[in-house]
């Protein structure tokens, strides 16, 4: 395994928030030292790849979020899309 440190964008005062400033951190990751080899030899921005699935993830894991609330409030016992009798 291989510690790679990199610049990450986050937002400064949330994602949605009006005129949002964006700025770079610093973090740790651990990644296989194949993995960072490869992508060295290819000449890839690893940090930029790292953001841009770290992104993804947290739209899948917003989404996922999303739907439990959703199907939480279906079966709330008011028999709303339930088709219980």
């Amino acid at each position: 395994m291989f510690e790679y440190t990199c610049g990450i964008t986050l937002p400064v005062g949330g994602w949605s928030s009006p005129g949002v400033r964006l700025m770079r951190v610093k973090v740790s990751v651990t990644l296989s030292s194949h993995l960072v080899d490869e992508a060295r030899r290819l000449g890839l921005n690893m940090s930029r790849i790292i953001e841009a699935g770290l992104r993804l993830e947290m739209t899948a894991e917003r989404f996922r979020r999303q739907a439990d609330r959703a199907g939480d409030r279906e079966g709330d016992g008011t028999g709303s899309g339930t088709g219980e009798t």
